[in-house]
């Protein structure tokens, strides 16, 4: 249920011209967890064009402080047409917000991951 109104909220969003809604998947005491939708950057920088005029540009940092109502840290970053999970730190939630954003950045650069890709079609390799 919980699934189709955030869907439904998201077209309403657009069709009224209201900023996207971003989804928490995952919150616990200073750390959370949102969701990333594809061609959305994941902060504000001269690639996409610095200062941001249109909703559609509007970062994930913006979406996810916007949503979950405290300044954050991002612990990674994805590809701005890359879609999936973002760790992020509540900065009000937490006493040394920089030495858990560490943590965190360094447990997933030495953990082990797995990436999925969801094509169309064929591929080169059969």
């Amino acid at each position: 249920m919980q699934k189709k109104i955030i869907i439904a909220i998201a077209a309403v969003s657009r069709i009224v011209g209201l900023e996207p809604v971003v989804q928490v998947l995952y919150r616990k005491n200073a750390v959370a967890v949102v969701a990333k939708p594809p061609s959305v950057p994941v902060h504000a920088s001269p690639y996409v064009g610095g200062t941001i005029k249109k909703i559609e540009e509007k970062p994930l940092l913006q979406r996810a402080r916007d949503a979950l109502g405290s300044r954050i840290n991002l612990v990674h970053r994805l590809d701005r047409g890359a879609s999936g999970c973002v760790l992020c730190v509540c900065i009000d939630r937490c006493r040394e917000p920089q030495t858990l954003t560490s943590e965190l950045h360094e447990a997933l650069r030495v953990g082990r991951k797995r990436y999925v890709a969801l094509v169309r079609g064929t591929g080169v390799f059969k």
